[in-house]
C-alpha cells in the first residue's frame, strides 16, 4: 500500500515550542512528502523561527502561509486545500511525539484495507499540580482519548464528510465523534500512536485557565446543536432565582455541588482517581471545578451576545 502524506501544522504565537516541534519533523524516521505549515494570523516572531528553520536547512517539500485565519480548525481546512497528496497527517505545535510518529501510522494503515482514518491519542498526564487538578476536571488524566494532531485522515473522506467545522473549539471532538458514530474498519484508533505535551496540559494559574476556558466556551456558542450552553444557562438561572426565594438553599446546593464537582465527575472522568489524589485534594478540585463552571456561562453569555450581532472575538492572545 503506497502512502503519500501532506503534514497540516497551523500555528498561533508558538514561538517558545517551535523549534521543538521543528526538530521532532526534521528527525523522523520517515520523512512525509511534504509539510505544510499556516500562520494562523499570529503576533509574534513563529512565521520567522519556521521560515528560517526552512532556509536553512534547505527543505524545498516544507511550506509555510501567512493567513488571516481565525481558528485553528479553519487553518487545518487550509492545508488540507493546499495539499498535494491523500492521506493529511495533523499535528500542532507545543506536543511531544515520537521520532517514528510518521512510521507507525503508516505501519498502521498499510495493514487495514480501505481505512479512511487512523486517529492517534493524546496521554494528558501533568506535572504540575495545578494543571493536574485542571486536567482531572476537563479531560481526564491518562484518558488516552482520539485526537485530531498526531492522526491521518484520507481526502476521500472529507470529500464525502466535510471539513472541520469553522470554529475554535469543539470542532474536533465533533469531527471524531461524528466519524465513530458508525465505526467500520475504515475508522479506527491507533492506540500505539501517543503524544503528550512539553509542559502545560491546560492551564498552569488561574488567570490562564479563565481566559482559556472563556476562549473555548464563546466559540462553542456558534456550534448547531450545541446545547450545552443552554443547559449550564438554564441552570444557573435556576440557582440563582432559587437563592433569591429562599437563602437556605444555598446550603443544599453546596453539597449537591461538592459531590457533582468535587467527586462523582473527578472519578469519572479519572480511572485512578484514588490514587492520584487523596482526600485533602477534593476541596481544591471542588473549587477549581467550580471556577471553571463559573467561566463556562460568562463565556456562554458573552458568546449568545457575540452570535446575536453576528461578531466573532480570540482570546488566544491573552495566554499565550
Amino acid at each position: 500500500m503506497s502512502i503519500n502524506i501532506s503534514v497540516i501544522l497551523p500555528f498561533y504565537n508558538e514561538k517558545h515550542s517551535a523549534k521543538k516541534t521543528l526538530n521532532l519533523l526534521y528527525q523522523q524516521t520517515r520523512q512525509p512528502n511534504e509539510i505544510i505549515f499556516i500562520d494562523s494570523n499570529s503576533t509574534d516572531e513563529t512565521y520567522d523561527v519556521i521560515n528560517d528553520f526552512i532556509n536553512k536547512k534547505s527543505l524545498t517539500t516544507w511550506t509555510i502561509y501567512k493567513t488571516n485565519l481565525k481558528t485553528p480548525s479553519e487553518a487545518k481546512n487550509f492545508g488540507i486545500s493546499k495539499s498535494n497528496f491523500e492521506w493529511c497527517a495533523f499535528m500542532d505545535f507545543d506536543i511531544k511525539f515520537p521520532l517514528n510518529w510518521i512510521e507507525d501510522q503508516i505501519n498502521f494503515l498499510s495493514n487495514k484495507k480501505s481505512i479512511l482514518i487512523s486517529f492517534g491519542v493524546i496521554n494528558l498526564n501533568p506535572e504540575k499540580y495545578f494543571d493536574k487538578i485542571v486536567i482531572s476536571q476537563t479531560y481526564g488524566i491518562n484518558s488516552n482519548a482520539p485526537v485530531i494532531p498526531s492522526s491521518f485522515i484520507s481526502k476521500s473522506y472529507f470529500k464525502n464528510n466535510g471539513l472541520f467545522l469553522p470554529y475554535r473549539s469543539f470542532y474536533d471532538k465533533i469531527f471524531i465523534k461524528n466519524s465513530l458514530k458508525n465505526k467500520s474498519d475504515t475508522i479506527l484508533i491507533n492506540y500505539d500512536n501517543s503524544i503528550c505535551y512539553f509542559d502545560v496540559n491546560y492551564a498552569l494559574n488561574f488567570k490562564e485557565l479563565f481566559y482559556k476556558t472563556l476562549n473555548y466556551t464563546i466559540q462553542s456558542v456558534y456550534i448547531n446543536k450545541n446545547f450545552i450552553p443552554y443547559v449550564y444557562l438554564i441552570l444557573l438561572f435556576f440557582f440563582i432565582s432559587t437563592i433569591l426565594i429562599n437563602i437556605n438553599f444555598i446550603f443544599y446546593f453546596f453539597f449537591i455541588l461538592f459531590f457533582l464537582r468535587g467527586v462523582l465527575i473527578p472519578i469519572k472522568k479519572n480511572k485512578l482517581f484514588f490514587k492520584m489524589f487523596k482526600l485533602r485534594d477534593l476541596p481544591i478540585i471542588f473549587f477549581i471545578g467550580i471556577f471553571i463552571d463559573i467561566t463556562k456561562c460568562l463565556g456562554f453569555m458573552v458568546g449568545l451576545i457575540l452570535k446575536i450581532f453576528k461578531k466573532k472575538i480570540r482570546l488566544d492572545h491573552l495566554y499565550k
